[in-house]
Parts: C-alpha cells; structure tokens; sequence
C-alpha cells in the first residue's frame, strides 16, 4: 500500500564497538516502484463474459461491457487490446468481422473505470463461422488481465422468386411455368412451395414435392 515514487529516508546509524562514542550516520532516500494491479470485470446483460459463446444477427455488435478498477500504487492508465481468431465457413469472406478496446488514462489509485468492448459480425456472415474474441487488459508494459469468449451467427432466412423470363401465359390443355428460386440467406436450406389461386375457380396447380438444397 506504499504510495509510488515518493520519497523514504532511511537512515544508517553505525557504532564503534571499541569507542561508543565514534559514530557515523548514511541516509538512503528510496521509493517504492510501480505496482500495476487492476481488477477486470467483464459482462454482458449482467453476466460474465468469459468462456461464452454468443450468436447474432449478421452486421450486427456485441457489446461487452467492463469495469476496470486500479489497485495499484499510483495514477494508471489502462488498455483493452482486442485479439481476434476467425474460422469461417467455405465462402464466407473475412471483410466486416472485427473487435475493439477501448483505452483510459489517469486513473485514481482504487478507482474505478468503465469501457467496452464492442465485436461486429461482417453483413454476409454464414451460420457456422465464428469469431474468437481475446481481451487483454495491458497498463504500462503489464498485463494486467485477460478474457475471451466466442461469437456465432444467428440463421437469418431470406428468399426470392424471378420470373423476368417465365411465359405465364396458360394454354387450354395446361402448361408449365418456370420460375428461379433465389437463396438470400446465410444458410444452405431447401425451400418449400405453396400454391394458391385467387379470385378464379376451377384451376389446378402442380407444385413441385421436393426441391433441393440451396446453398
């Protein structure tokens, strides 16, 4: 609990055991160095972040919210530096994906800052990628703490149908109508048809049982 960098005078008394009254006196000014020491809390939603995995939303940011309090021996400064490891599905890009820290200064011995940590997921990101977070809490040339967690991606469905080149015209003994089924989501998935007519009676429409994957 010695406050850094303030002076300390110690002094050295010595004394001739032959002639008590010989004496000689050295007096050493020293301080006490810098001691960083910080305690990191790391939550989400009020619950701890470490070791969790997280899904969202493509394009969107988790946000890690942390307290950092400076138990060390004098005014500090403190830094979030954000490592990330990717593993991303087969033609998922690297673009988008990011992490940040965020860093103070001047901090008060035993007082107490707040900072995020803010983790975003590229617009296009497929389900099965993830994004490996590390936090690492550095004051001076110290590391003062260290976190991780995980980030998933949410399913996010989406479909189109084209019919820029369909003939939709019918003729009397029925004909087929060829329309294409674009995936717009992140997800191989297989789509299902429902058919139904409005306003007219007496038609009927075949729709395909089972089309394929789509990826």
């Amino acid at each position: 609990s010695t406050p850094a960098r303030v002076d300390i005078n110690i002094e050295i008394i010595m004394t001739s055991r032959g002639d008590t009254i010989i004496t000689d006196s050295k007096i050493l000014v020293i301080q006490a160095r810098q001691n960083h020491v910080w305690s990191i809390d790391a939550k989400i939603d009020g619950n701890e972040v470490s070791g969790n995995e997280y899904t969202i939303n493509p394009g969107d940011t988790l946000q890690v919210e942390v307290n950092a309090q400076n138990l060390g021996n004098m005014i500090d400064d403190i830094e979030l530096i954000a490592i990330t490891e990717l593993s991303l599905e087969p033609n998922d890009l690297v673009a988008g994906w990011l992490a940040t820290g965020e860093a103070r200064t001047g901090v008060g011995v035993n007082g107490t800052v707040n900072m995020q940590v803010n983790a975003t997921i590229s617009e296009g990101a497929l389900v099965g990628s993830i994004m490996i977070v590390k936090i690492i809490a550095v004051s001076g040339e110290d590391e003062v703490g260290v976190f991780s967690f995980e980030i998933g991606v949410k399913h996010s469905p989406g479909w189109t149908v084209v019919a820029n080149d369909a003939d939709l015209e019918i003729g009397n003994n029925g004909s087929g109508v060829e329309l294409t089924i674009v995936q717009l989501g992140n997800m191989a998935s297989r789509p299902y048809v429902s058919v139904w007519i409005v306003g007219e009676n007496g038609w009927t429409v075949l729709a395909p049982n089972e089309l394929p994957m789509i990826t």
